[in-house]
């Protein structure tokens, strides 16, 4: 289950660094911001590195997304029960949108089995009542936290 875990990760993390997979907020705050999906893409996914917290256009980039889909008040604060429902779905919705040759309740075993580990990865993440010097930073340092922890649990897997 571990080696499926990792594809998982590698996959989801190939997914949404690709043109292919862009939701229609992301592509709002990517044209308002004038930057450019290759760019972004490549470098807002923890899952395989952490992200650089101290760059101005990738913040300004998760401050616009996070504040559209609601996770992220206008107070700078992350709603956090709005980011777990958000991560979940965007597991689940990476994996649906992707034609897979598994087994359907096979994959519906993966995206349980990675969901609980993430679940648990954004659980330990909010405790740690994580700030950064700007709203962009902290979602730098939340997400560095999730894909770190998340990676972590599939080490001891």
């Amino acid at each position: 289950m571990k080696l499926i875990a990792v594809l998982f990760f590698a996959l989801l993390a190939y997914l949404q660094a690709s043109d292919h997979y862009w939701s229609s907020e992301e592509l709002d705050c990517i044209k308002e911001l004038k930057l450019q999906n290759d760019k972004v893409g490549a470098i807002s996914q923890p899952w395989g590195k952490p992200i650089a917290t101290n760059n101005k256009a990738l913040n300004d980039y998760f401050v616009c997304y996070w504040q559209k889909v609601g996770m992220l008040g206008n107070d700078g604060k992350i709603k956090w029960n709005k980011f777990k429902t958000h991560i979940t779905n965007e597991l689940i919705n990476i994996t649906v949108k992707e034609e897979t040759n598994l087994d359907t309740k096979l994959h519906l075993g993966i995206v349980t089995y990675v969901g609980q580990i993430v679940k648990d990865s954004l659980e330990k993440c909010h405790k740690q009542n994580i700030l950064g010097n700007t709203p962009g930073q902290t979602i730098d340092k939340v997400l560095n936290c999730l894909g770190n922890e998340t990676r972590e649990k599939l080490k001891t897997l």
